[in-house]
């Protein structure tokens, strides 16, 4: 079952977006060298910081949907004790287009590292960053940056479209950034389009139950830890079950339907992001919700299509990067 999911979105209006936000229209052959390139962020699990988690930035793939990712970082980066990084000087954009961020293993606050970690934020373009740019990578940027960019995605290193600056890709980077503010780490995030709501509820409790796998020190499908718990009831058909936070959320994404009370049963005791779903949904399917109960919604991603109807006006989330590297 292919999840579907609502991203209203212009043409016209992404198209002069990019040319301010990176410099470049879409889909034209550019360099963008940034001098002493730097930006932050932290690393957290649930509220916990995570230490040691080696930190990566990918550029899209820009030869068709699913394709490679290129790693940007030269050199490794680690999360410090207080879960933060610095990075100064250790990529250039080049011809990239939009970017996104990943952090893997590390330890959550406990007696040892957790190998089974994966996190990611949906950053946007690289031309963006500068010094300001403080993002978090933790469990609800991940539901974001993964159930948007399922469409695009078929592992965390492979996320792609045809072109550097695609519109359907900025449509689901603009769609990640409006289920969760990448600065402050929490939903709702910002340039929701009018008329339409964040469903928090559900990206909280699928953060709360990716956060049981994360803090922990981790395990294999079928071992009956948290994240063996988590791998086996993301397993989808005969595949391989996954190994890691974000391969769990992505079979989640493209199959929303897959044990969601078996899921739902893993939520933590204390749920450290709140408000959370008072009962199991009837899947975890995530869309923007209409603020009208009977507005119909013609803009649709799904499957590996962009669906785009030919009712006017139609409208585009700003995806654009702020003096603190932030949409608005």
């Amino acid at each position: 079952m292919n999840l579907r999911r609502a991203i209203p979105f212009c043409l016209f209006a992404f198209l002069a977006i990019l040319l301010t936000g990176c410099s470049a229209a879409p889909n034209t052959s550019h360099s963008t060298v940034v001098a002493d390139a730097q930006f932050s962020g932290a690393v957290h699990g649930g509220q916990q910081p995570v230490a040691g988690a080696s930190i990566q930035l990918y550029a899209v793939g820009t030869t068709g949907n699913g394709t490679a990712s290129t790693p940007l970082l030269t050199s490794a980066v680690t999360s410090d004790a207080n879960g933060k990084f610095t990075i100064t000087g250790k990529y250039t954009c080049g011809s990239a287009g939009f970017v996104y961020a990943v952090a893997t293993g590390g330890n959550p606050g406990l007696s040892t590292n957790n190998p089974n970690i994966a996190l990611m934020a949906a950053v946007g373009p690289c031309g963006g960053l500068n010094s300001n740019t403080f993002f978090n990578i933790n469990e609800l940027t991940t539901v974001a940056a993964v159930s948007a960019l399922a469409p695009f995605m078929t592992s965390v290193t492979a996320i792609g479209a045809t072109g550097s600056f695609p519109a359907s890709m900025g449509a689901a980077f603009g769609l990640a950034n409006e289920f969760v503010n990448n600065t402050t780490g929490l939903s709702p995030g910002t340039g929701i389009p009018s008329g339409y709501t964040v469903p928090t509820g559900e990206i909280n409790t699928l953060a709360d139950i990716l956060s049981a796998c994360i803090n922990s020190t981790g395990g294999t499908a079928g071992d009956g830890s948290l994240c063996g718990q988590l791998f086996s009831l993301t397993t989808v058909g005969s595949n391989p079950p996954p190994t890691d936070t974000i391969q769990a959320m992505l079979n989640l994404a493209n199959n929303p339907s897959l044990n969601t009370s078996a899921l739902y049963a893993l939520l933590p005791p204390t749920p450290p992001f709140q408000p959370t779903l008072t009962s199991a949904p009837a899947n975890f399917s995530l869309s923007l919700q209409s603020v009208a109960a009977n507005e119909a919604n013609p803009f649709a991603v799904h499957s590996q299509n962009v669906i785009v109807s030919s009712l006017s006006p139609i409208r585009a989330p700003y995806i654009t990067m702020n003096s603190s590297g932030n949409r608005s």
